[in-house]
Formats: C-alpha cells, sequence, structure tokens
C-alpha cells in the first residue's frame, strides 16, 4: 500500500538503551513524522520529545525510479527551558491519558469476565 507520502527507510539506535532498531519518516505538509509501529498502543501521536531517543545511522527512499542512500551524523539538542517545558509537558499528558484509557479498558475486561454480561429480557 503507498502512502503517497514522500518517505525513508532509517536505520539507526533507539530507546532508552540505543539498540539497533529501523523505522519509517515521511513528510506531509511540510513537516517530518516519525512513524513508529512498536507505539501502537499508545495511538497515532508521540511525543515530539520522545524522537530524541532515535539516532538515525542510514536511510533511504524510492521515488518510483531511483533508490537513494543516505548516511547520517548524530545530532545534539540542548534545549532551552522555554522550549523544553512544553515538550515534557505533551509527554506526561500522552501518558496520563494512555494510562486511563489502559485502566478503564483493563477495568471493564476484568468485570465482563467477573459478571459476564447480562442480557435484559423485555
Amino acid at each position: 500500500m503507498r502512502m503517497n507520502y514522500p518517505c525513508r527507510f532509517v536505520v539507526g539506535n533507539a530507546g532508552r538503551f540505543g539498540a539497533g532498531h529501523s523505522w519509517v519518516t515521511f513528510q506531509k505538509d511540510g513537516k517530518t513524522y516519525l512513524l513508529e509501529p512498536l507505539n501502537w498502543m499508545i495511538g497515532l501521536k508521540m511525543p515530539r520529545i520522545s524522537t530524541l531517543r532515535y539516532h538515525p545511522t542510514h536511510s533511504m527512499d524510492w521515488d518510483g525510479k531511483t533508490v537513494s542512500y543516505y548516511s547520517h551524523e548524530d545530532r545534539k539538542f540542548d534545549p532551552s527551558l522555554q522550549r523544553a517545558v512544553p515538550l515534557v509537558g505533551e509527554w506526561i499528558f500522552l501518558w496520563i491519558s494512555f494510562w486511563l484509557r489502559f485502566v478503564a479498558v483493563v477495568s471493564k475486561g476484568i468485570g465482563f469476565k467477573l459478571f459476564g454480561r447480562r442480557n435484559i429480557q423485555p
């Protein structure tokens, strides 16, 4: 399936321990997005501050005719407090909403297992 957006397959290091990993980036409306299938449980949005754990080493793209390969240098990010506070706030909000949804779904599942679905007949 085609996304019809310019995209790249990227390999590098990611996560808390910097293990080898791969992901996809794509561009839409002048912005670059990181597509991470391992984060499916948190939904379609990833906090922007979480992307700091991704360190690409190589990537490739294909324009329909030509395959292009890229080598990446490690980047440094040292945000000011004014820039860091909204990023941390976004991260906290996403994870609080995730855990609230998770607890609700698990509670509902446990309730159905314990009490079963009761058919109410008129």
